[in-house]
């Protein structure tokens, strides 16, 4: 077994475990090119979901002042584990949470090791 996965193991079991009470599924929307609908003869946005799940918290009152204005009290700061998304996440995706709130994936980072995303999505 290599490193990463070693590291996914390992976070994925945390997932299950002692980090169970925050994770909730989520799904990541890739809303990409259009489809014409022949019977409204309108133009559509196509959609891709991938069910996920991640680590949910809000950021902190500290983190969201030492921010400047990067963060607001509506955002979430979201962890994935990689290998359970089946795509490479962007700010381009859209994020729904498990209360079914649409959110704008406005930040987006990854571990060294790309074993997670960290996501900083925005709420309306």
């Amino acid at each position: 077994m290599g490193l990463l996965q070693d590291i996914q193991t390992s976070v994925g079991t945390a997932f299950d475990g002692v980090l169970a009470d925050a994770v909730r599924d989520v799904e990541i929307v890739d809303v990409s090119g259009s489809d014409y609908d022949p019977g409204s003869g309108a133009v559509v946005p196509s959609e891709v979901r991938y069910p996920t799940r991640a680590v949910v918290e809000a950021y902190t009152a500290l983190e969201i002042a030492d921010s400047g204005g990067a963060l607001t009290e509506k955002d979430l700061r979201l962890t994935i584990l990689q290998n359970e998304v089946a795509v490479d996440v962007t700010t381009e995706m859209l994020l729904v949470t498990g209360d079914g709130r649409e959110r704008r994936i406005a930040a987006l980072s990854e571990d060294p090791a790309k074993a997670t995303y960290t996501l900083q999505a925005r709420g309306s």
